[in-house]
């Protein structure tokens, strides 16, 4: 399997995270009040298997190398894909932040939610776009199979310092994480 199909794979993964995230946005907005497990394991997937795991894979690993092959012509570009990073941390964090006042009801907290989530599934959606069809692409086509190989054993030391079935342990979250809305 090449590194971009491992990506585009966890890629499939975020967007049904974002599936749900849209449906507790849609819920939401006609009244409805998600249990706050629900925000926390959305929090945990969002920090740990997104920004730790696989924004690590793309950000360090995958772009850096790019970037260093096309001698600086990508520097913007990456740049922008960490500025989403960032961003991606900053709506979860807020979220977070509003978690005590929501499960106590409050409307403000509530709100604050709903804005957030909208801007994270927007961001992620366009993030992931711009990825699987104009920065994988260009991967595949810039750098050798040799190059290629490496970033899968790369990608695979990362995957066992997170245990090894990461990806499959948050598969399984998302899944469960509708029967909380």
């Amino acid at each position: 399997m090449k590194p971009t199909e491992i990506l585009t794979q966890e890629h499939v993964l975020i967007r049904l995270m974002l599936d749900n995230l849209s449906v507790a946005v849609h819920r939401m907005e006609l009244g409805g009040r998600p249990a706050r497990e629900f925000f926390e394991k959305v929090i945990e997937f969002g920090q740990s298997f997104v920004h730790r795991y696989h924004h690590y894979k793309e950000e360090y690993v995958m772009f850096t190398r790019l970037a260093e092959k096309k001698q600086g012509t990508l520097d913007q570009s990456v740049k922008a894909l960490r500025f989403d990073h960032e961003r991606g941390l900053n709506y979860l964090a807020e979220i977070g932040r509003s978690l005590p006042g929501y499960a106590a009801g409050g409307e403000q907290e509530a709100a604050i939610i709903v804005a957030d989530l909208a801007g994270y599934v927007a961001m992620l959606r366009r993030h992931i776009y711009l990825e699987d069809h104009v920065l994988f692409p260009m991967v595949e086509k810039d750098l050798s199979e040799r190059e290629l190989a490496d970033l899968v054993e790369v990608f695979k030391q990362v995957a066992s310092k997170f245990g090894g079935h990461i990806f499959e342990t948050f598969q399984q979250e998302v899944l469960n994480l509708r029967t909380f809305l």
